[in-house]
């Protein structure tokens, strides 16, 4: 398993731009899958489900994140409406081009099926 939250705890510089670093690191994750879900960035980063959950409604509260319901599936990406999307962007790209146990970690994050047979 992935844990993007166990590098950034382990970090130098305190990366807590967006409220506290898990904030700040599931906003990283949803912005590298562009398109994810609660149960799936709690998986891939380490962070429990319900802070997850609280981080989604916090986001989507403050307008950075667009919120939408599949089914039973809820779907979280950044919102293309927010003002400052553009900016937002670079400044998460920069956060990583300027950590690169982040890049590494985030290149091989898996978003598409495996199939059965197929060695590890």
């Amino acid at each position: 398993m992935i844990v993007i939250y166990a590098i950034m705890r382990n970090m130098k510089r305190d990366l807590a731009l967006f409220g506290s670093r898990k904030q700040t690191v599931l906003l990283i994750l949803i912005a590298c899958l562009e398109e994810s879900f609660p149960s799936e960035m709690s998986r891939i980063s380490g962070i429990p489900i319900a802070t997850t959950i609280q981080a989604v409604d916090k986001f989507e509260l403050m307008g950075l994140l667009a919120v939408s319901t599949r089914g039973k599936e809820r779907r979280v990406r950044l919102n293309p409406r927010f003002f400052a999307l553009k900016e937002l962007k670079a400044l998460i790209g920069k956060v990583i081009e300027g950590e690169p146990e982040i890049q590494s970690m985030l290149e091989r994050v898996r978003t598409r099926p495996r199939r059965k047979a197929k060695e590890i």
